[in-house]
């Protein structure tokens, strides 16, 4: 199925990894939608593919780290909408909290890069649709636990 301009949603998966109940990891996107901003790790579920192996894979792929899937953080639709209001992409999203598992985040494959992200900090960063919104009800609810 073609990503741009599809003619259904794509389904798809975010990790939440949270460093000390304080940080996120975050990754700059290298490709489209919002290339060059900043995101979760995650993208578009393989055929056959069940939703907590692709989140496995997508942030070994992404970041160069394993990770455990603890929980589902929310499901969101991700849409982006071209000049003339023609839907351009549209994800089906399924965000996992995740934790780190073994090895140390760095940029691999479509990411220009990772990096920890603390609540003083989400500010300074242009993320994509949504996602700061997100990260911010994310850490409130992490350090009450």
């Amino acid at each position: 199925m073609k990503r741009q301009y599809p003619r259904y949603p794509i389904p798809a998966v975010s990790g939440v990894i949270v460093n000390n109940k304080t940080q996120i990891l975050a990754v700059q996107r290298g490709t489209n939608p919002g290339k060059g901003q900043w995101s979760l790790p995650g993208g578009a579920v393989h055929l056959g593919e069940p939703v907590r192996d692709a989140v496995r894979r997508e942030i070994r792929e992404e970041c160069g780290i394993e990770v455990s899937v603890t929980e589902i953080l929310g499901v969101f639709d991700r849409i982006f909408r071209d000049r003339q209001g023609r839907v351009e992409y549209h994800y089906v999203l399924v965000s996992f909290l995740c934790r780190l598992e073994k090895g140390q985040p760095t940029a691999q494959s479509d990411a220009w890069a990772v990096r920890w992200v603390g609540r003083e900090e989400i500010d300074a960063f242009e993320w994509t649709p949504g996602v700061k919104e997100f990260l911010e009800e994310i850490l409130k609810r992490v350090k009450q636990k």
